[in-house]
């Protein structure tokens, strides 16, 4: 009975002809994906002058680990076969290796304070003023030690206020894992509102904006950040005096519809001249146009500069 409990312990082989020991240990713990035998293993030579074989046997690999913080189990067969592949002879090799070691990969908890600091940088890389108030759990979120890069991607802002990430997981270089986080942001930048009450079907021009640093966070809906997206473009709706311009508030106005006459106005340096022509597009004002001239009957390039106007390149 004593010999079959043994057995079912460990696989062992020692004489005193073996030229190296190799003791293995049921339990280990590894930082790095590769497990090798010197991991889970002492190696000792047990005759002079058999160093390299030692080092050579420390450095067969055994195993793959798994992510940071988890185990997984090796067979001792499985070991051996390893040692077998990479040529080693087992008949000089004396071991004693439990039946199943246990292999947990070192880790440790990604910190609130580390993903803060990674979306604040991402903001600040951007040139925008921002500060983290809140952000989603981040229990059971493990990585390997050392050094650790942490790059947000942003996914987008939602209704409620909440800022959407993934945050992607790289060491060495190396991405090895990725994990959404939802943070509540307060994100200030310098955006147009109107400067005055802009009623419905009114052309916008920059004398309806104004700058104004606001709470991007606060603001619903998708706003416009870039003031000549919206000179030429006409009111959907009111837009009350203070109001951040929203896309769904403005459209394209159109100055000049396809079949209708315009005028064209021509000018190279001191010479000015103007004609009549049909619009073969229909656009708005600072948008290149295709017009027929009336008399000539060629068709000329030029961009609509005000409702019916065309200046000719």
């Amino acid at each position: 009975m004593r010999v079959l409990a043994i057995l079912l312990l460990a696989t062992s082989v020692f004489s005193n002809d073996f030229i190296v020991r190799v003791i293995g240990r049921d339990k280990a713990t590894v930082t790095k994906p590769i497990i090798t035998l010197a991991d889970i293993a002492d190696v000792e030579e047990m005759s002079s002058g058999q160093d390299d074989l030692v080092i050579g046997i420390k450095k067969v690999q055994v195993g793959t680990a798994e992510k940071a913080g988890e185990t997984i189990e090796l067979q001792a067969s499985s070991i051996l076969d390893a040692l077998r592949d990479q040529g080693i002879n087992l008949r000089d090799v004396g071991y004693s290796i439990p039946k199943t070691v246990k292999v947990t990969r070192a880790g440790r908890e990604i910190s609130i304070k580390e993903v803060k600091e990674a979306i604040e940088g991402y903001f600040l890389d951007q040139g925008k003023e921002a500060t983290l108030k809140k952000i989603s759990s981040l229990e059971g979120i493990k990585v390997p030690p050392g050094d650790i890069t942490l790059e947000p991607i942003f996914n987008g802002r939602k209704r409620d206020g909440n800022s959407h990430f993934e945050i992607s997981l790289a060491q060495d270089g190396i991405e090895i894992g990725k994990f959404p986080v939802v943070a509540k942001i307060d994100e200030f930048n310098v955006v147009p509102v109107a400067s005055r009450q802009v009623e419905r079907g009114e052309i916008i021009d920059e004398s309806s904006i104004e700058m104004a640093r606001m709470n991007l966070s606060e603001l619903s809906g998708e706003f416009i950040s870039d003031e000549s997206e919206l000179i030429g473009k006409q009111a959907r709706s009111r837009i009350e005096n203070g109001t951040p311009f929203r896309k769904m508030y403005v459209e394209r106005a159109v100055a000049v519809e396809k079949g209708k006459k315009v005028i064209l106005s021509y000018s190279s340096g001191t010479f000015e001249a103007s004609a009549t022509g049909i619009a073969l597009d229909t656009r708005g004002v600072n948008e290149e146009i295709r017009v027929r001239n009336e008399a000539s009957g060629k068709i000329v390039s030029g961009i609509v500069t005000e409702p019916g106007v065309v200046r000719v390149n």
